[in-house]
């Protein structure tokens, strides 16, 4: 593989440093780098530049497209065709009412530590693999969503933890907020990751830790400013005493190929919640979000919901992912009124998103940026590559970019849209396609893709470019790499 770093060994992490290394080093032709310097990247992060675009959104297929674009991992022929037929709003109730297909266990039935040993590769490759292949796309999208919002990380969390987590903001991914949030604070990741299941405030003379109850509040549902640190300290002693689940029993592996030295492992035979216990916890009251009581968990995810910024920051957080980067307040608020008229239902939360007015607005036409992953899925599915091709280009190229899965950079998750473009991603995304298209055993028809990927809308540039692309594979190249593909 050219371009992206070659693949890792099994069960290792890609470096930043190696990827863009590679990256650097891409055997590109003259012409390809010319492609890549010509893009006006920084016009595209403008907004002036993007009101510019002629938005086609007055036609059924554009909406549908553009639904399908930021509902899902991008467009394919067989997707689009029925969005089509059934049309904008029944799409809309489709992708919303198929549920959330289960991936396929990552963990073998005949391995005795029942996953406790497994790598971050291999949770990233099993997560890729399923991506790429269910049929709830709209599922997946918002697992993705949950991902970068209540955010835990590999670099601290055993990957065991991190797959429990995957599955469980698959399964809530359109639940009620209120069981989300009870899942969020007592799943084992992020009781780890946060350091909820080691804070400990059966003395009431020293504080329990609050690092959850900070983000809890900040960056998972009310955000700065709607709480004081009264709170923070009355949330961190009502939550402590919930632990990372105890083990089901231990076996012994093999610590030292060489020496056959032998140590026990943790081992359980199922996902499991955290753990209550009551020896950690504070059986107090606590004044907390304006009222006093015995809150524990259930009375702080209340106190949550009882919250009115709680309805608008999710609102918010949503509208700037599948909207627009700066939604109208008009829009926030007429988002936030559905949410919670709802009961915080989450499915309804997506549908008054992809229902506003400002959904469709000619302003909102490729107003957001493509995440890495995003952008290499959707390209992978363009050119119909292979599953197993296109998740070790993925797994080579995400650091480059500035993603890697399970691995956000801090607690806040990824920057959006145009936190995503700076001239080494933009190097890193145009070999990515560069090495794509080489690894194809045959690179299929280009005719027609500007409509369907583009929807025919081109700036002068990449006009100019198709108009003298020789082959199937340069004309791919210059849709791929296109500006107009790396928005949504």
């Amino acid at each position: 593989m050219t371009g992206g770093g070659g693949s890792a060994p099994r069960g290792a992490l890609l470096s930043r440093r190696t990827v863009l290394g590679g990256a650097a080093s891409a055997a590109v032709g003259l012409g390809a780098v010319k492609l890549y310097v010509s893009h006006p990247w920084t016009a595209v992060l403008d907004p002036a530049g993007r009101s510019g675009w002629p938005s086609p959104l007055g036609s059924e297929r554009a909406r549908v497209a553009q639904l399908l674009r930021r509902a899902t991992f991008g467009i394919t022929p067989t997707a689009l065709e029925p969005g089509l037929s059934h049309g904008y709003q029944r799409t809309i109730d489709s992708i919303l009412e198929a549920g959330a297909a289960e991936p396929p266990s990552l963990v073998s039935p005949g391995d005795p530590t029942r996953g406790a040993r497994l790598e971050g590769s291999d949770l990233q490759r099993w997560w890729l693999r399923h991506i790429l292949s269910t049929q709830t796309p709209l599922a997946e999208r918002m697992t993705y969503f949950w991902h970068g919002h209540f955010t835990s990380s590999l670099d601290k969390v055993d990957a065991l933890f991190m797959y429990w987590q995957n599955l469980t903001w698959r399964r809530r991914s359109v639940d009620k907020l209120g069981r989300m949030l009870r899942e969020v604070t007592i799943d084992p990741a992020m009781l780890t990751y946060l350091d909820l299941g080691t804070s400990d405030a059966s003395d009431p003379a020293q504080p329990p830790n609050e690092n959850y109850a900070r983000e809890l509040m900040e960056l998972f549902t009310l955000g700065a400013g709607s709480y004081r640190e009264a709170d923070v300290k009355a949330a961190a002693r009502a939550l402590a005493g919930w632990t990372t689940p105890p083990a089901d029993t231990q076996v012994e592996i093999v610590v030292d190929e060489k020496t056959g030295a032998k140590a026990p492992i943790d081992v359980w035979y199922e996902q499991r919640r955290g753990a209550f216990a009551p020896e950690m916890a504070y059986d107090g009251a606590v004044s907390y979000l304006n009222r006093r009581g015995r809150h524990g968990l259930d009375g702080v995810i209340e106190q949550i919901l009882a919250h009115p910024a709680t309805a608008k920051f999710l609102a918010r957080k949503v509208a700037i992912q599948f909207i627009s980067p700066a939604p109208g307040e008009e829009t926030v608020q007429q988002i936030a009124g559905r949410f919670r008229a709802s009961d915080y239902d989450l499915g309804e939360l997506m549908r008054a998103a992809f229902t506003s007015p400002e959904f469709s607005a000619a302003g909102s036409y490729r107003a957001l940026v493509k995440s890495p992953l995003e952008f290499m899925v959707s390209a992978a599915g363009a050119v119909r590559a292979g599953a197993k091709e296109t998740i070790e280009l993925v797994l080579g190229y995400g650091e480059g970019m500035g993603e890697s899965l399970f691995q956000p950079p801090n607690v806040a998750g990824w920057p959006p849209n145009g936190g995503w473009i700076s001239p080494s991603t933009m190097l890193a995304r145009f070999n990515f396609v560069s090495d794509l298209l080489d690894g194809l055993p045959s690179v299929p028809s280009a005719r027609g893709a500007e409509d369907l990927h583009l929807d025919g809308v081109l700036s002068n540039s990449t006009a100019k470019r198709l108009a003298k692309a020789d082959s199937d594979r340069e004309r791919w190249l210059v849709i791929l790499a296109s500006p107009e593909f790396n928005l949504k």
